[in-house]
């Protein structure tokens, strides 16, 4: 797991090889630099690929193995700015068939890499997340889990949890999501995405400025 500021160094490096790319294709004529915006995007940082098997109802038997690629890419042509998160997933089956292949898709655009990279890393946080609570998941769809919610059945998906790096408060926030996922008005994958977002590392900082202000009083006495 990374921590915010290992992000942020990670963050202005991928900046500099940006800006550098964009240099060099201005450093061209009009038609070399209409041509480089117009090829493929410029690969900048490739993520350690999730694997995530998956209990599905399928017509294949045993779990599916889903494979995500990640990627953070350069590209001019994207309005919502040059930094995109890319993602790439193969499905597969037990013995390894392919059940299907999603072709690259953007999830994410922005101005600033770090937002990218931030998206990315929590993707995969949730990727592991979800493996880890697919026994919770498919005892809830199986309604294997007692109700009302007892306190041992919380306490295991909060071992589940234990390895994110949540502050006291997110804790008690996520608590009472675990209530609501393990009585079923919360989905699972609403779960894990909210449990993961109030990681530290995806939280924004909050700056505090500190003035001193001088003030002259003249007494007449």
């Amino acid at each position: 797991m990374k921590s915010r500021q290992e992000m942020w160094i990670e963050a202005r490096r991928l900046e500099e090889i940006g800006r550098q790319t964009l240099e060099d294709r201005r450093r061209g004529s009009a038609s070399e630099v209409a041509l480089a915006a117009s090829v493929q995007p410029v690969v900048l940082y490739s993520f350690v690929e999730s694997v995530v098997r998956i209990n599905a109802a399928s017509e294949y038997e045993g779990p599916l193995t889903h494979r995500m690629l990640r990627r953070v890419e350069f590209s001019e042509s994207d309005p919502e700015g040059p930094y995109q998160l890319v993602e790439e997933e193969i499905v597969t089956s037990e013995d390894g068939q392919l059940v299907h292949h999603y072709e690259p898709a953007t999830l994410f655009s922005s101005d600033d890499p770090f937002d990218v990279l931030s998206a990315g890393y929590q993707r995969q946080d949730e990727d592991r997340l979800r493996e880890r609570l697919e026994p919770v998941i498919d005892r809830l769809e199986a309604n294997t889990f007692p109700e009302p919610v007892t306190s041992e059945a919380i306490a295991e998906v909060e071992r589940l949890v234990s390895d994110l790096a949540l502050s006291p408060v997110a804790k008690l926030r996520m608590k009472v999501d675990t209530v609501a996922f393990l009585e079923g008005s919360l989905e699972a994958g609403d779960f894990i995405a909210r449990t993961v977002a109030r990681q530290d590392c995806y939280q924004p900082e909050q700056t505090m400025t500190v003035g001193q202000r001088v003030c002259e009083r003249i007494e007449v006495t």
